[in-house]
């Protein structure tokens, strides 16, 4: 009688499931959740999403790799990154196959930041905190000019010089606001699945929506121009505005 012997293999070897990534002033940040029998193994960075036939990123495009501890799951980087789109992946060592197993790529935007970190970090001592909601975009030639907190409403200048208009960026609680957002707009845009409204009067018009600060305060942000930037820019300047820290 002839017997059959085998090795029953394990089950196929899986990789750390990425969760989230993210950025807190710019130093990157993740979390991963890893299987049964595996340990965390490296981190990386890179400037493209690109990977050789081991999953890891191409050596050219790599920013930043860290081993990681045996149980780790989550992770902040010690380098500050420049602003830009990165993207990031975590692997693990499967301990019954002895093999490392790279997870999906997730993308890292940072955005680049239009306020200077001083000016910032003025801010957070204020109670102007909760609304801290910035521009990620300027008109072109624009540039930061100074700022101030009066009555919960942040205002942040931005201009091109001492003899060219000035741009007014306000930010203003609405908790318990009675009147809509829309009040007082003439014309209304969608863009990037938001809805961005424009008033205009005789000395210049404001461009704004509402939306909520990083603490969940609801708010409004508005531009305010002498009708001197294109309307365009002014709806893009609000649309991809983004809370501090920039996620």
């Amino acid at each position: 009688m002839l017997f059959a012997f085998g090795v029953v293999s394990s089950a196929s070897a899986a990789p750390p499931t990425l969760l989230s990534v993210g950025h807190t002033n710019r130093h990157p940040k993740a979390s991963w959740r890893l299987p049964a029998f595996t340990d965390a193994w490296a981190i990386e960075v890179a400037r493209k999403p690109s990977v050789a036939t081991s999953g890891a990123f191409f050596r050219e495009n790599v920013v930043v790799f860290e081993q990681l501890r045996e149980g780790q799951t989550s992770w902040v980087g010690e380098r500050q990154l420049a602003p830009g789109t990165y993207y990031v992946h975590v692997a693990g060592w499967d301990n019954e196959d002895a093999r490392e197993e790279w997870s999906s790529v997730k993308k890292l935007v940072i955005a680049k930041v239009i306020v200077p970190a001083g000016a910032v970090a003025a801010m957070e001592r204020t109670r102007a905190y909760g609304l801290l909601y910035l521009p990620t975009w300027l008109p072109p030639g624009f540039r930061y000019r100074r700022w101030s907190f009066k009555s919960d409403v942040l205002t942040v200048q931005f201009w091109r010089g001492r003899v060219d208009p000035t741009l007014y960026w306000t930010v203003a609680n609405r908790l318990g606001a009675t009147e809509p957002c829309n009040a007082y707009s003439s014309r209304r845009y969608r863009t990037g699945g938001m809805t961005i409204y424009m008033g205009s009067g005789n000395h210049g018009r404001s461009v704004w929506r509402c939306t909520k600060s990083a603490g969940g305060i609801p708010i409004s942000v508005d531009v305010w121009d002498p009708h001197a930037v294109r309307l365009p820019d002014l709806v893009r300047m609000v649309a991809t505005a983004k809370p501090v820290p920039y996620p």
